[in-house]
């Protein structure tokens, strides 16, 4: 839980490059998705006047550091209408953009078609991840060294293979490194289906390590 710090006309103001920065963050995501997390989070910011009342001063010290600013109570002494005015505040700043967030969510819904929605084949993760199934891309480690290569082309960098590709690094990166991350995409499982079943569907040949991870990803599935 945390205190919010926004006023609606504040987060109106923001909310383009807020958008747009998680858009980069996360490519596969839109704007949908964006504000049924930020919902969350202005949801969790809301506090309960009555709890928070019925705290014992020292509480409320200890409470009030944790989700104020971490300067807040610096170089000033704990006055509890301080904060009880602050609290009041920020409730009523996250109810005016909680109202604000559904409003556009609803615009969304209303607008949203199968004929505006992204082909899977579009997305990001899917154009990387068909060429790891057909071996287009992957790397060699020579003495300790990881060496990047699409179609036998050899690249100097993860870096250089994306802006040659034109695909976002952080999926071939993670993939290639087979982090614990949402973009390797030997992770998941939704997303080797799609592939595999893409490959399967247009008779393009599946690389033996691209299929062996597959089935060792459904295994691991099933026993869930």
């Amino acid at each position: 839980m945390h205190i919010n710090t926004y006023t609606l006309k504040q987060y109106q103001e923001c909310y383009p490059d807020l958008l747009e920065r998680y858009k980069l963050e996360y490519e596969d995501y839109n704007e949908f998705t964006f504000i049924n997390e930020e919902l969350k989070n202005f949801y969790d910011s809301i506090f309960d006047i009555d709890e928070l009342n019925d705290n014992h001063e020292m509480d409320q010290i200890l409470f009030s550091r944790k989700v104020f600013p971490q300067n807040f109570f610096e170089q000033r002494d704990y006055d509890h209408t301080v904060f009880m005015d602050a609290v009041k505040k920020s409730n009523l700043s996250s109810s005016k953009i909680i109202d604000f967030l559904e409003s556009r969510k609803q615009e969304l819904e209303a607008k949203d078609s199968p004929k505006n929605k992204m082909p899977e084949t579009d997305k990001q993760y899917f154009k990387v991840g068909l060429l790891f199934a057909e071996n287009k891309i992957y790397s060699i480690r020579k003495d300790g060294i990881l060496e990047y290569y699409c179609l036998n082309e050899k690249f100097k960098s993860i870096n250089a293979l994306s802006i040659h590709l034109k695909l976002t690094r952080k999926y071939i990166d993670d993939t290639i490194k087979e982090l614990a991350t949402r973009h390797n995409i030997f992770r998941n499982l939704n997303y080797m289906t799609n592939i595999v079943d893409y490959c399967n569907e247009n008779e393009i040949t599946i690389h033996s390590e691209f299929s062996k991870k597959y089935a060792a990803l459904q295994e691991k599935e099933d026993q869930k």
